[in-house]
Order: C-alpha cells, then sequence, then structure tokens
C-alpha cells in the first residue's frame, strides 16, 4: 500500500474542504488489526520502522472497536526534521519521545467519512489526530499554522476518494516555498549533481558546515541518495534557479 501525495496549491479550491496543519516529520503507514492485535509500521516506500514497534499498545488502543485490517496514514514528528529522520529510520534504537499524528485511513470512501471514522478513535499519549478545520480563509490558515510551527498548511476535498501513489488535486499543500526531493547523481569537491525530472542540477549551496564536512568528505555514500532542494522557480529549459541544499532525506 502506498500513500496519497498532494499537489502543490494553485489557487482553485474545492467546493468543500478541509484544512490541516502539515507536519514536517516522516510519513508512516501504521497496518494493524485490533482483533488479531497485529501491528506494523512502515515508512511511503515500504520500509519496515522498527523503531516505533514500542507504539504498538497504544494504536491498539487507538484503534480499538475497530474490525478487520486497517491502514492509518500519519506523520511521526521527533524535534527537528533531521532529529526525527535519524530516530525513526534508526534499526537500532527505538523512538522513545516520537508522537505519531494520524491524518488518514487508507480505505474506500470520501475524505469526510474517513475523517468521521477517525475521529471515533481513542487519542493516545503519543498516538494523535491531526486537527482540521473547515472551509476556512487559506491565507489566514497558512498564517496560524507557521506561528504554531507547522511547515505549511494541507488543503483536502472533502468528496475525494484516498487515491494510493496519486499526486492529485485533491489534496494540495501550501508552504512558504516549493521543494523537491532528487537523487544525487554525482558529487564535486563542493558541489552535488541531482536528476531533476531528467535534467542534471548543481547544487553548490546551503550547506551548514557540518552538513559540508559530512556530505564531502565522503562523497561516494551520497551517490544514490535523495536529497530536498528548494529554488526561487523552475527555467523554461525545466532546470532550477538558484537552488539550495535543505537536507538529506532518510526517510527515502
Amino acid at each position: 500500500m502506498t500513500p496519497m501525495l498532494a499537489t502543490t496549491y494553485a489557487g482553485k479550491l474545492p467546493a468543500s474542504y478541509a484544512v490541516e496543519p502539515k507536519f514536517d516529520g516522516v510519513r508512516v503507514l501504521i497496518e494493524c488489526n485490533a482483533l488479531t492485535r497485529q501491528v506494523s509500521f512502515k515508512s511511503r516506500n515500504g520500509k519496515s520502522l522498527e523503531s516505533l514497534s514500542h507504539l504498538k499498545t497504544q494504536v491498539l488502543a487507538f484503534i480499538a472497536g475497530t474490525k478487520g485490517d486497517i491502514t492509518l496514514d500519519a506523520e511521526a514528528v521527533n524535534g527537528s526534521f533531521q532529529d526525527t529522520s535519524v530516530t525513526i529510520c534508526s534499526k537500532k534504537c527505538p523512538a522513545w519521545t516520537a508522537t505519531l499524528w494520524v491524518f488518514d485511513i487508507i480505505r474506500f470512501g470520501s475524505y469526510a467519512e474517513r475523517r468521521s471514522l477517525l475521529e471515533k478513535m481513542t487519542a493516545q499519549d503519543a498516538i494523535r489526530i491531526v486537527p482540521v478545520a473547515y472551509n476556512v480563509d487559506i491565507n489566514g490558515a497558512f498564517k496560524k499554522a507557521k506561528r504554531h510551527g507547522y511547515e505549511g498548511i494541507i488543503i483536502k476535498d472533502t468528496v475525494s476518494d484516498y487515491e494510493s501513489s496519486e499526486r492529485t488535486s485533491a489534496w494540495q499543500k501550501v508552504k512558504d516555498r516549493e521543494t523537491y526531493d532528487c537523487k544525487v547523481i554525482a558529487v564535486s569537491s563542493k558541489s552535488l549533481t541531482i536528476d531533476f525530472n531528467g535534467v542534471e542540477v548543481g547544487v553548490g549551496c546551503g550547506f551548514k558546515p557540518s552538513v559540508h564536512h559530512a556530505i564531502f568528505s565522503n562523497p561516494e555514500a551520497m551517490l544514490g541518495r535523495t536529497i530536498e532542494v528548494a529554488c526561487q522557480s523552475i527555467t523554461p529549459a525545466g532546470s532550477m534557479r538558484h537552488p539550495t541544499f535543505l537536507r538529506v532525506r532518510l526517510d527515502k
């Protein structure tokens, strides 16, 4: 099962929509069954996240009363994004202080129907339900989310189905700037070359000193890794204007 993905908000709103805060964490799919008491935590790419296995009991309490298999769509947060990535993706140490923010259920039915089922579940210390508001002013909602430390907001069409692995306008994200996750295909002494939709783009700024040392002291380790890059805009040739390194995506 692969998660649904959001497009960038283009100014057009659905007739009826929900607005949720966008967490700056790691996407987690929680596959569980209250009857068989089976719970597994997986990344968006299907990799097992053993660092969250200690939360099994809380997940079962969260879904108590449901029947059959159910998959929760959530965001794991454990401090900064980099701290979250390191701890959640660790194969050795439990992420003891992580919180899972559940925002959807992967199943048939509209967003409104899925949300209604979700709100019948019981929040736990480390398993919470993402707050939601309906048909509110987008600019105001975005500013409020930023004031509270969120990355932005997600706008969701309330009549839309959950479309696994699809990036559709049923979910739209609003952030300060658009960012892209790209594979590193080459490393020089001072910059990384990424594959941006088939276009090679050099990224040479945005590295903090400690990150710069970690990357360029062991360049071979970066080949094939995914990094998040921000840019001012996309050029007519399909490249990035003023690309800036943000972080290594350890969850991808």
